[in-house]
């Protein structure tokens, strides 16, 4: 018998994003999505990130990210890393990306739309996409769930 030593993923980042871009190419037909690819920021705030849960949670990133992503590639803040505790000095900056043109009021709603659209992929995600339990958890009805999973295209 020989052991074999495979080393974090915080010593491979050069492994980060072919294991990212292996994990939209399987989650891209299982979530009924266009396929997608990784632009070059999402891909640099991957490759920055420690990845302390190494690949369970590269995967897991993903899937959030292939939920979350609104067009033919997943930006920077589909990724969320600052969500997962980033403290590196190449951090995302959600707001960076963000959209605050034109009036506060039309800059807010931009905002709160993301910020509701990743919340419900959150909770779904968080409770294995149980609906019922999911509109529990954010404190709407059922049919009010629903009726934002189609505004968000999210099911």
């Amino acid at each position: 018998m020989f052991p074999i030593t495979v080393p974090p993923l915080r010593d491979r980042p050069d492994d980060v994003p072919i294991l990212a871009r292996h994990f939209i190419r399987r989650f891209c037909p299982d979530l009924k999505k266009p396929a997608l690819v990784l632009a070059p920021a999402a891909e640099e705030a991957l490759r920055a990130y420690a990845w302390p849960g190494n690949v369970r949670e590269l995967q897991n990133c993903i899937e959030r990210a292939v939920i979350l992503s609104d067009g033919p590639e997943i930006r920077a803040g589909d990724v969320n890393l600052s969500g997962l505790g980033l403290t590196t000095e190449r951090a995302v900056n959600p707001w960076e990306h963000a959209d605050l043109s034109g009036s506060l009021a039309e800059a807010c709603g931009r905002v709160q739309t993301e910020v509701e659209r990743h919340k419900i992929a959150q909770v779904l995600r968080d409770v294995g996409a149980d609906r019922g339990l999911a509109a529990d958890q954010l404190k709407v009805g059922y049919r009010a769930l629903l009726a934002k999973l189609k505004e968000h295209g999210l099911g």
